[in-house]
């Protein structure tokens, strides 16, 4: 496109730095307008995909360690991996209960027993 308006240009009689002006400036402009249009098209039907610690959220686990509100931690496992785990009201959830991953505070978990 910008070769195009260059030799339009060029057919006008136009000087040359007016030519080069306007092809340097119309692929400029058509890059950034193609860049962000192909990117709207092509990155569009990807969903986000949960990893790392927005992973835990949602999934379930089994109490290792006994869990006395949010005052005392206990310990939770997750998928082979064991957690520090908090509760949020001042409930006492016993060993070997299934919990659910509410959401990740530092370095701990906060769980609801399921």
């Amino acid at each position: 496109m910008g070769a195009f308006l260059a030799s339009l240009l060029a057919l006008l009689g136009l000087p040359r730095s007016v030519q080069v002006g306007a092809f340097l400036a119309s692929a400029f402009l058509l890059l950034v307008f193609s860049r962000t249009i192909f990117h709207s098209i092509l990155f569009r039907s990807r969903e986000s995909i949960a990893t790392n610690i927005e992973a835990l959220k949602g999934r379930q686990g089994i109490v290792m360690k006994v869990i006395e509100g949010s005052v005392k931690p206990g310990s939770v496992k997750i998928g082979g991996e064991t957690w520090s785990a908090v509760c949020d009201d001042q409930t006492r959830i016993a060993k070997g209960t299934k919990v659910e991953v509410l959401e990740v505070v530092g370095n701990k978990v906060r769980v609801k027993p399921i």
